[in-house]
């Protein structure tokens, strides 16, 4: 037999095993305290994993998004073998800003210079040369710090290509912009769901149900059961409630009789 009894005010459970032997009672009550453990540790577990769940998987995704986007971002610096866009494009403003000056400066030189000797001077015949070489120069900055017109085709994909060939600077930086947002983007978005798995995790500890065992449960070393006094005192006087009985019978029939 088990019994059970709970205390409201202690939150205490008290559990009663009843068996034909102290060993069997000892027995049966380990046995049932190792499965309530089992069973209130799996319902615990349970309950942790439901709600940790759906937040693990939000961060399994936002992981794999941002280790995407910066996988792209590797590929793209590998292909462009440039580190920093931003960088190389102010280089090539500074650059161009340079040789504008230069052509400036050459162009004043040629225009004085005519002014004093003819068209076929050895002087002007260099600056014509340093003034076509300053101006492809410039024009080949030029052209790669501009985007692709493609008002004629549209739908056309643009292709950024390397900056050091034959791609240009805006194309590239436009990429970079790009997968920049898209890494912030994510990097917040992972950040958010960390946190949110922390707080699931501080939740799911709070609703934790443990087993505790405040008082081990020991062999008994006197048997309650059966009260041999008590039962023999309460056999007595049922025998001797039937002796009377029958005894009354047995009177009353014998005087029916006379």
């Amino acid at each position: 037999m088990v019994e059970i009894s709970f205390n409201s005010t202690t939150g205490n459970t008290t559990l009663y095993i009843y068996a034909f032997s102290a060993d069997d009672s000892k027995a049966i009550t380990d046995a049932v305290l190792k499965v309530s453990e089992k069973l209130v540790n799996s319902l615990s577990e349970s309950s942790r994993q439901q709600m940790t769940r759906v937040a693990s998987m939000q961060v399994e995704r936002a992981e794999a998004r941002l280790q995407s986007v910066r996988s792209e971002i590797r590929r793209l610096r590998s292909e462009e073998k440039i580190i920093d866009p931003k960088q190389l494009s102010a280089l090539d403003f500074s650059l161009t800003q340079k040789l504008e000056s230069e052509l400036q400066g050459a162009r004043t030189r040629l225009n004085t210079a005519l002014q004093s000797v003819s068209n076929d001077a050895p002087q002007v015949v260099v600056l014509k040369r340093t003034i076509k070489g300053l101006e492809n120069q410039l024009g080949i900055l030029k052209e790669k710090m501009l985007l692709p017109d493609d008002s004629e085709n549209p739908n056309k994909p643009t292709k950024a290509g390397r900056v050091n060939e034959e791609g240009n600077i805006p194309g590239v930086l436009t990429k970079f912009e790009d997968l920049t947002v898209q890494l912030e983007f994510s990097t917040q978005a992972y950040t958010t769901a960390l946190a949110a798995f922390e707080t699931s995790l501080t939740e799911a500890q709070k609703q934790d149900r443990y087993f505790a065992v405040f008082v081990s449960p020991v062999r008994p070393e006197i048997a309650l059961y059966p009260m041999r006094l008590l039962d023999t005192f309460i056999s007595l006087l049922v025998l001797m409630a039937v002796w009377l009985l029958a005894q009354f019978f047995y009177r009353s029939f014998k005087d029916h009789a006379i």
